[in-house]
């Protein structure tokens, strides 16, 4: 299992985030689920735990709360961080995230440089200064 898992359905942000992953040293450590199933499959069978989970919530059939409810089911949402990167922007999914066990919720940006900015940011907080259990 690689530091960063990213799960995201949208080929054209798997892209962006591909672009601005590679950037960011050693670059390519990151693996990339299209849907929230396969996560889980792996998760269970290997039960190897990334540092940093970036998850969007609308995914097709299970949602990203599906992943933080089975993070919680198998007792490993402490031992990981989990950024919630999404378009919603409703209060619900933001307060049911964060009572998920999400340690941040962060809107989708816009355009490409606040893309790439938003989440170099966010790498670098949780691969580098945010302390977890192991």
């Amino acid at each position: 299992m690689k530091t960063i898992v990213v799960i995201e359905d949208n080929p054209g942000d798997q892209e962006l985030m591909e672009s601005v992953l590679e950037s960011i040293p050693p670059g390519d450590n990151f693996e990339f689920y299209s849907n929230a199933e396969d996560y889980i499959e792996v998760l269970q069978q290997d039960k190897v735990i990334p540092k940093l989970i970036i998850l969007d919530l609308n995914l097709p059939n299970l949602s990203g709360f599906s992943v933080l409810e089975a993070l919680n089911d198998m007792d490993i949402i402490h031992n990981v961080s989990v950024v919630v990167l999404s378009t919603s922007r409703t209060d619900s999914d933001i307060k049911k995230s964060y009572e998920l066990g999400a340690n941040a919720f962060i809107a989708k940006p816009l355009n490409y440089s606040e893309f790439k900015q938003s989440t170099q940011n966010l790498v670098e907080f949780f691969l580098k200064h945010n302390l977890t259990v192991s």
